[in-house]
């Protein structure tokens, strides 16, 4: 598939084992965008890639618009693909929001919904993974009930770097608590931790479909950001830079519009079985 291959760094081009992404197979990609309302429904690196996709469209600068002092993270724009539009909607966390809560209208009526969620609960929430599991199937069971047969995209968690983690500008360098900041941003975005969360993420998936609800579908993105090529163009703990937006962007237009499927290498289960994820080891992982 698309996410199996390497980055050519001299040309800043992901080159997949299995085939080409040349102009044609990126036009095919885009033109099954006509007159489509895209949904994502997530974090900063869903973010990303919505922002790739609007580049792509025609909009090569978007600016986030700010109400006061806190930014609106969400925004909806056209896209010059003949009359197709992205809708992007702010909802970082299981715990905080569920797209059904959000705006149910919306996701009923997009074309194409696109849900990432997962490195801020990760990072900064930090309540059991078992828990966060939990909570995921019941978003993603109401998410995709509410599509009523029609696409659900999951966005499996990629490589995230705990290299990036930053100090809090609100508490004394060196002191307690700016030190325990750091070590939690550091553990929490560990490799130990990002195998546990993506194993729930799979493990969820597959419960929902499990219930007869096989319009949800995975798209998993570790091989184009678990490389050292990856981590030079990383902007923070999870956001890349537009270079891998762009192939991230890529991998998912054609889930979307060309049937490529991709299943987390980490669940090894079948795509339609529901384990009992509450025994066995990643049950432990507390951050």
């Amino acid at each position: 598939g698309i996410s199996v291959g390497r980055w050519q760094n001299t040309i800043n081009t992901w080159k997949p084992s299995s085939c080409n992404i040349d102009q044609s197979l990126v036009t095919a990609m885009k033109s099954c965008l006509s007159h489509k309302r895209i949904g994502l429904y997530g974090d900063s690196a869903l973010r990303s890639i919505a922002l790739a996709m609007l580049k792509e469209g025609g909009k090569p600068k978007i600016a986030i618009s700010e109400t006061g002092k806190k930014p609106t993270l969400g925004f909806s724009h056209k896209l010059h693909i003949n009359g197709g539009e992205v809708n992007m909607h702010w909802s970082p966390s299981v715990f905080r929001n569920k797209p059904s809560k959000i705006n149910i209208g919306a996701l009923a009526k997009d074309d194409i919904t696109i849900i990432g969620i997962g490195q801020l609960d990760m990072v900064n929430h930090r309540h059991r993974v078992t828990d966060w599991f939990s909570s995921m199937i019941d978003l993603l069971t109401d998410a995709a009930s509410v599509r009523n047969g029609k696409g659900l995209f999951v966005m499996q968690i990629h490589q995230l770097n705990p290299v990036k983690c930053e100090p809090p500008t609100n508490k004394k360098e060196g002191s307690p608590e700016w030190l325990a900041h750091l070590e939690n941003c550091r553990r929490c975005s560990s490799n130990d931790a990002l195998q546990a969360y993506r194993e729930a993420l799979a493990s969820a998936v597959s419960c929902v479909r499990s219930k007869g609800l096989a319009n949800i579908h995975l798209i998993d993105t570790l091989g184009i950001t678990n490389n050292t090529y990856a981590s030079m163009h990383a902007e923070g703990v999870s956001q890349y830079d537009h270079v891998i937006a762009s192939v991230e962007m890529i991998m998912v237009l054609g889930a979307a519009c060309m049937g490529m499927r991709h299943m987390s290498d980490a669940s090894g289960m079948e795509e339609d079985t529901c384990p009992d994820y509450k025994d066995g080891s990643v049950s432990k992982h507390v951050c």
